[in-house]
Parts: structure tokens; C-alpha cells; sequence
């Protein structure tokens, strides 16, 4: 067959170049690489089909959730005009992600029999097949054929080649038709299925071993002559004498404590400890709305024990200095309404991830802990509380066991990914019968695990905890009870909990 490649614009909307070739009958298939050209990308074509078509059908080996979200307008104005939608998504360990398909099916699932997501989860079955298939109400039919996943690479910053297709191109109608067949019968395929939260919890199992199987194969780090780390060391020392102000870990927001730890450091697992109603979950809360809304810090949050209302809730509050019982009585003031509504932009805008999961398995946290990272670099990882997270253990084994290989793994997770994760911890009732009631490192309920892999540990103390007219009422202690790089100390701050927060004391 001989190929004569000449160059046309085609799609009146959008400037590109693409090659067209011939067969020797005169046929011609449209081909578009963006390495030759500056379009049409997978993420011009797609969302400019979508919002014409009557019926849509996809077939992708990777799906993301960016994707998700960035084509959700289109997908859902397709459906709401009447039209049918089927996706095909592969299923295979490093393909999928549990986030975007059940984020996507919860966007598809009040049409109904309009719209069909089907995810492949036969352990044989490999579906990476990028098709794209889409009709429109005057009869003819489009189709992209090509490199391009729904990922936001594929969409955007990848560079992908395919073939278009028309079915006004005689020659074309029969392939367009396979295409369309092609999809429709692996969404039939005995081990492709529906998504649910079984099938979440599947695919995320699968993902968790996967990236087991790979710690557990991988060698061990480069070891370096000792000549090789003392120039970056002291180029660390350098910049923090040159800058005094500049931090080398993620800032708690609290100036005392700051001060002394230089921030969270990178790689290191901190665990805040009091008993309970102490408002450990608050201090939490506060390092998080620090990280993540003053300094723009991408963080993750895991709420084990509350939803997510609940917490969002609570940061309005402290960001907005408004009562939590008024917002949640609905009596909140106009004062208050227009606080929130001045705080509101630079809120909204925090790269902040909140996930509540309840009673979450230690290697789905740590696995979606990794997703994340992967899909954009963490500064801070906030789990609350660490009693909540559980591992599989021998049997017989009792809570310090368990408790002793959640921390060790987090702890190897926060070098892994060079990120601080906080934790928090419950004190037990020994500390109620001390004279001043001053929490210590061993009150820590399985301390001995705690206090030896944590690199920093705050025990909270709140004077008025149990004794409201005590002459402290309105202060709280933060016990650096363990600090691995530097001194141990008490830093005392103001607590207003009425408003869900922790503050430095008035100078």
C-alpha cells in the first residue's frame, strides 16, 4: 500500500495541522500527532464531540480523577439532554483509581439507564484499548482511535497521536461501527463489572499489594561517601543562618513551638497525645489549617472517627472566629455571616484533601497516602486518631502490637515520601492520679511503640480540663515531651475551643 501524506486544517473550531494519507483506492484516514503539529489535542477533540453528540462511548486503560472532573461538564450536559453514555475503564493494579470511578459513577448514577460505567477486574483481563466513539443527532458518527487514556496527560500535557474517523467517509462507516462493537462487547466481558464500594475495595487492595511487592523487591538506597553529604548539609546550615525567618520544616502556626522544631521536618512522624476532651483533634486541626490555607500547602487530612461535615465545619469556625455551637444551631449572626463570607475565598482556595474513611486498614491508608503523593507532592499528612487505624497482625496479638506496626509503617511512608505525618494519640487515666494531673511520655496508651519510633511528641494539657475554675482556665500546655532533634520543652498557648481553635498567647 502506497501512503502520500498531505497536510489539511480540518475541525473548523480548532487550528491544527494534520496528515492525511491515501490508499491506493483513493480512501483517505485523518492523522494527528502533536509532536508534528499544535493540535487538535485529545483535549480539544473530546470535550468539543461531547457537547454535540447524542451518544457517547469510551473505552480507556487508565482513568484519573482530574480527568474525571475536568470532562464532568460535558458528560453530564450529554446527559441531560437525553443522550446515552457507556465508559469501559481497565481495572489492572497500576490502571486504576478508585477515587475517579467512584467520583465518576457518582456523577452518572442519577441517569440511570442513560449512562453505563463498567470497570475491568478479571485479574487475566488487560484492557488498554483507547477508543473514543461518539454520535450525533443528524446520524453520522466520530471516532478517535489512539494513544491518548482519560488521564490529564492524555487530555492535556502528553503528547499522543491517533487516527479520526467519519462515517461520512464511506470507507470509514464499517470501522466506526467496529469500533463502537468493540467497546460495547467488553462492557458484556464475564469479568468486567460495575462499580461499587466492593469493587473500590478491590481494586484498592490490589493496589496496596502492588506497591508492597514493590518495597519488599526493591534494593536498598545508594550509599554515599560521607564527602558527598556535607556540602548539601551545609548548604541547609547556610541557608537557615543567611535566613533566620525561613523554616526548614512545615510551620504549626504556633510561634513558641515553631521556634524550637524549625516546622515538621520532612520524613518525620510527630504524635499529639492528651486524654480525651482535651482538644488534641483541634491542635491537629489547627497545624492543618496552617499548612494548608496560610501557606498554601498541600495537604492531606484523614478524619477517622467524624465526617467530613463535622470537620469542615470546625475549620470554618476557627478560621472565621465564629462559635461552632452557633453554626451548627444555625445561630449565627450577621457579624459572623459576613466574617465567613470575607474568609471564604482564601479558604476555598487551600490545596487541602480531606478523606473519612472510618476505621481505615493500615495499607489502604498508607496506599492512598501514596496516590496522592504520586498524583502531586505532599507537605503534610494530619491522621486522626492513630486508634482508629488498624493492622493485620498474628493472631493473638494484642493492641501495643498492632498499634507498634501502624506507627513503624507510617513512619517508613513519611521517609519514603519525605513528608511530616501527624498523628494523635490517647493518654491513659494514669495521669488522673497525679496531684497536677501533668501528662507524661509513658502515659502514652502503647508508649513504649509510640515513644520509640515518633520523632516528636506533644502531650497536651489543658489545666481547666477537669477543673473549671482553676487559675489557668483559658491556657493550654504543649508538652514537647520527645524531640529527636533538638530540646524538649513547655510551650503554653491560649485555647478557644468555643471557636474549634488553639492560639499563641497575647504578647
Amino acid at each position: 500500500m502506497a501512503w502520500v501524506l498531505r497536510c489539511r486544517r480540518h475541525w473548523a473550531s480548532i487550528r491544527s495541522v494534520q496528515l492525511t494519507w491515501h490508499t491506493r483506492d483513493g480512501n483517505s484516514v485523518r492523522y494527528t500527532d502533536t509532536v508534528l503539529s499544535n493540535g487538535p489535542s485529545f483535549g480539544d477533540w473530546l470535550p468539543s464531540r461531547l457537547g454535540e453528540a447524542d451518544m457517547a462511548a469510551m473505552r480507556t486503560g487508565f482513568l484519573s480523577l482530574r480527568a474525571v472532573e475536568d470532562v464532568a461538564p460535558q458528560l453530564l450536559a450529554l446527559l441531560q439532554r437525553g443522550g446515552q453514555l457507556l465508559i469501559v475503564a481497565g481495572g489492572a493494579p497500576d490502571q486504576a483509581d478508585p477515587d475517579a470511578l467512584i467520583r465518576l459513577s457518582e456523577l452518572l448514577t442519577p441517569f440511570g439507564d442513560q449512562a453505563t460505567l463498567r470497570v475491568v477486574v478479571h485479574p487475566d483481563e488487560f484492557q488498554n484499548a483507547k477508543t473514543y466513539y461518539t454520535h450525533f443527532p443528524d446520524g453520522h458518527a466520530e471516532a478517535w482511535i489512539g494513544s491518548a487514556n482519560l488521564t490529564r496527560g492524555g487530555l492535556h500535557t502528553n503528547h499522543e497521536a491517533a487516527v479520526f474517523l467519519d462515517s461520512r467517509e464511506p470507507a470509514e462507516a464499517g470501522i466506526i461501527e467496529d469500533v463502537l462493537k468493540g467497546i460495547e462487547t467488553f462492557r458484556d466481558r464475564p469479568g468486567t463489572t460495575g462499580v461499587s464500594e466492593e469493587t473500590r475495595l478491590i481494586l484498592t487492595a490490589r493496589q496496596v499489594k502492588l506497591r508492597q511487592g514493590r518495597r519488599q523487591g526493591a534494593t536498598m538506597r545508594s550509599t554515599q561517601r560521607w564527602a558527598d553529604l556535607l556540602q548539601p548539609t551545609m548548604d541547609t546550615v547556610d541557608a537557615v543562618a543567611s535566613s533566620p525567618d525561613v523554616m526548614l520544616g512545615v510551620p504549626t502556626g504556633f510561634a513558641d513551638l515553631d521556634l524550637i522544631t524549625n516546622g515538621l521536618p520532612a520524613g518525620s512522624l510527630t504524635v499529639i497525645g492528651s486524654r480525651p476532651g482535651a482538644g488534641r483533634s483541634t491542635l491537629l486541626l489547627g497545624f492543618v489549617r496552617n499548612a494548608a490555607i496560610k501557606h498554601s500547602l498541600r495537604s492531606a487530612l484523614f478524619c477517622l472517627d467524624q465526617p467530613g461535615v463535622d470537620v469542615t465545619q470546625r475549620i470554618l469556625c476557627a478560621e472565621s472566629v465564629i462559635r461552632l455551637s452557633d453554626m451548627r444551631g444555625g445561630l449565627m449572626s450577621d457579624d459572623a455571616w459576613t466574617r465567613l463570607a470575607r474568609r471564604m475565598p482564601e479558604i476555598s482556595e487551600a490545596p487541602l484533601l480531606v478523606n473519612t474513611t472510618p476505621a481505615a486498614n493500615v495499607d489502604a491508608l498508607c496506599g492512598e497516602i501514596a496516590r496522592l503523593d504520586q498524583e502531586e507532592p505532599l507537605s503534610l499528612v494530619a491522621i486522626d486518631p492513630l486508634n482508629m487505624v488498624q493492622a493485620r497482625t498474628e493472631p493473638g496479638a494484642n493492641r501495643e502490637r498492632e498499634v507498634s506496626t501502624v506507627a513503624r509503617r507510617l513512619k517508613t511512608l513519611a521517609l519514603e515520601l519525605e513528608v511530616p505525618i501527624v498523628v494523635t494519640a490517647e493518654i491513659g487515666r494514669t495521669v488522673e492520679a497525679r496531684v497536677d494531673q501533668r501528662p507524661l511520655l509513658a502515659d502514652l496508651r502503647e508508649s513504649d511503640s509510640l515513644a520509640q519510633v515518633a520523632d516528636l511528641v506533644i502531650l497536651l494539657n489543658r489545666p481547666d480540663l477537669n477543673e473549671r475554675d482553676n487559675p489557668r482556665a483559658g491556657e493550654a500546655d504543649l508538652i514537647l515531651a520527645k524531640h529527636r532533634n533538638g530540646p524538649t520543652a513547655t510551650i503554653t498557648v491560649a485555647h478557644q475551643l468555643h471557636y474549634a481553635r488553639f492560639t499563641d498567647l497575647a504578647r
